[in-house]
């Protein structure tokens, strides 16, 4: 009784603050709703929105006229209310994912109804708030979560929430759910509620030291991202000498693991060099992952999910991914690829 005493205040507060022809819509939203789609017309009901009148056709309008439509909302409809906010996403790598996965060759050969399956369910996060804030709820404590991340940043692409969970930080999180003794993802990376997910991070996904513009950083700017990581959350625990010291260790293995990389793509250059591989290769950032020959794929798998592994393993301390699913398996591939190439120069012998 009480909830439902509830819900009624806070509909008739909404017919008292809007106009006429919106307290018509506004009805019509809440009557369909509540009858054909419980569960969104549930979230709003409980949500900071709906307390302070936040209402559908808040969010749901045109935006050259305040009436509802049936769409996403873009994050320019919510920085009209949360300004700060929208402005420090501008500033982070999310902003740039749609238009970063456009670009990408693999995007673009794929068929239209397998873009929107796979590459657009985690890149559209440019283009709504929602990826992270739960639709109609919005409630900032599931934001909060490592589950509210583990949407996009899990599996073999980018599997940081596996590499957290799987490290000391992640164990304790785990047990007790008490950022003062472990951080979770937001603790690192939106420090003190920042939108700005580019905070502390000096690389991009294939290990360039770059911001979210595509500018490599000079050495100086590296330094400087890294002091706002270190001084604004590691110190918040550990001791400097510590902090240094596995950030150092984690430096020392992204660039061991380039250095596999390297001697991969030298083999494949030399090859090419020979005539025995077509000239232009494509290989690393640009590359796709069919239509290509053996070597180049153990060099796409190389490129694309051990290297990563090993370094971001690294830096989330996860020792289990930066030596068993990244090191490892570079060694091995390695392995291949040399042998690979040693099989191709026969060929090519026999062949003559």
């Amino acid at each position: 009784m009480l909830k439902k005493m509830m819900f009624l205040s806070i509909v008739l507060s909404f017919f008292i603050s809007v106009p006429g022809w919106a307290e018509e819509k506004i009805g019509d939203c809440l009557a369909c709703h509540q009858r054909e789609t419980r569960g969104i017309f549930q979230a709003w009901v409980n949500s900071k929105h709906a307390l302070k009148g936040v209402d559908c056709i808040t969010c749901h309008k045109s935006h050259d006229e305040a009436r509802p439509k049936k769409s996403a909302v873009e994050p320019k409809v919510c920085g009209e209310c949360h300004k700060e906010k929208y402005a420090q996403f501008q500033q982070g790598r999310h902003f740039i994912s749609w238009n970063r996965m456009k670009e990408h060759p693999q995007y673009r050969t794929l068929p239209s109804p397998l873009r929107k399956a796979f590459c657009e369910r985690c890149h559209n996060v440019q283009n709504k708030c929602n990826s992270c804030h739960t639709s109609h709820a919005f409630n900032p404590e599931e934001a909060r979560e490592p589950e509210a991340c583990k949407k996009c940043h899990t599996g073999l692409a980018g599997p940081h929430d596996e590499m957290y969970a799987s490290s000391l930080h992640g164990t304790i999180y785990a047990v007790d759910k008490n950022t003062v003794r472990a951080p979770n993802c937001v603790s690192c990376h939106m420090h003190k509620g920042t939108h700005n997910i580019s905070f502390g991070i000096v690389y991009d996904s294939w290990g360039n030291p770059m911001n979210k513009d595509g500018n490599l950083l000079s050495k100086e700017e590296q330094e400087e991202v890294r002091k706002e990581m270190v001084k604004g959350v590691c110190f918040q625990c550990h001791i400097k000498s510590l902090t240094l010291e596995r950030l150092e260790l984690a430096d020392t293995v992204k660039q061991r693991a380039k250095a596999l990389l390297d001697e991969a793509e030298k083999v494949i250059r030399e090859l090419e060099h020979e005539g025995i591989l077509p000239k232009g290769v494509v290989l690393g950032r640009n590359q796709l992952y069919q239509d290509s020959s053996r070597i180049e794929a153990l060099y796409y798998r190389m490129s694309q999910f051990q290297n990563v592994y090993t370094w971001k393993g690294a830096y989330h301390f996860s020792a289990d991914f930066a030596h068993w699913y990244g090191w490892a398996h570079l060694q091995m591939s390695l392995i291949e690829i040399k042998e690979e190439a040693r099989k191709l120069r026969e060929l090519k012998k026999l062949k003559k």
